[in-house]
């Protein structure tokens, strides 16, 4: 995340993806999925001021800003943790284990 100056990616040229993402290590400690919270515990759908979130992403090229008008959100644990869109702004977050996520 941030700007990266030309002279120090000087092998890279152009990008045709930009990726970003969260990641909670689940050991299922007695068999249970972990409670480790994602973002700030709260869901993505109770919004900007309890859940995770990147307000107004865009990226760069040749000095002109650009907003992403396509992106993709993607979970494997909706019940443990969630993501939802809005605009070029994305909330995230969740308790882990809860009573929907065993």
């Amino acid at each position: 995340m941030g700007y990266w100056p030309a002279a120090i990616l000087n092998n890279l040229s152009s990008a045709s993806k930009i990726e970003w993402g969260g990641e909670v290590k689940n050991t299922r400690p007695g068999g249970e999925h972990t409670s480790t919270q994602m973002g700030s515990g709260h869901f993505s759908s109770e919004g900007s001021m309890r859940a995770g979130a990147f307000y107004q992403l865009s990226y760069d090229t040749d000095l002109t800003t650009n907003d992403f008008e396509e992106y993709q959100t993607f979970t494997d644990h909706y019940t443990c943790y969630t993501v939802d869109r809005n605009g070029n702004s994305f909330y995230y977050g969740g308790p882990g284990k809860n009573p929907d996520c065993p």
